[in-house]
């Protein structure tokens, strides 16, 4: 494998990665949000954005930039949620169904980086 392709697959699992860190936070908030209060669930709802806004504030490539949209989408979504003391608990859902499909839409699975073998 040449190193620039090494180099784009690394790209790509390390964005992935990072996704993947974002979907388990919610997935987690999700799961234990019903044991929660309302501040604790705020609060670890913040916690995720910030998360979101750290990948975002980081260099990509052109080729995640439609990804990088979906994710600012959800940040705001959940942000706007909270000043306006909405139904967080729906929308952590619909940012987890969004995160779900865009993370299974990828190219290859992260496992599968640099298992294609020259003949």
């Amino acid at each position: 494998m040449e190193f620039k392709g090494f180099l784009l697959s690394e790209n790509k699992a390390y964005f992935s990665q990072r996704v993947g860190d974002i979907l388990n936070g919610i997935q987690d908030l999700n799961d234990n949000s019903d044991g929660m209060g309302l501040r604790q669930l705020v609060s670890n709802a913040q916690t995720i954005v910030n998360q979101i806004r750290r990948i975002l504030h980081t260099h990509w490539s052109e080729t995640e930039a439609e990804d990088l949209k979906t994710l600012q989408k959800c940040a705001v979504a959940i942000m706007k949620t909270i000043e306006e003391k909405g139904d967080l608990r729906s929308i952590l859902a619909t940012c987890q169904q969004t995160l779900e499909s865009m993370s299974g839409k990828g190219e290859s699975p992260i496992n599968k980086i640099a298992s294609e073998q020259e003949t």
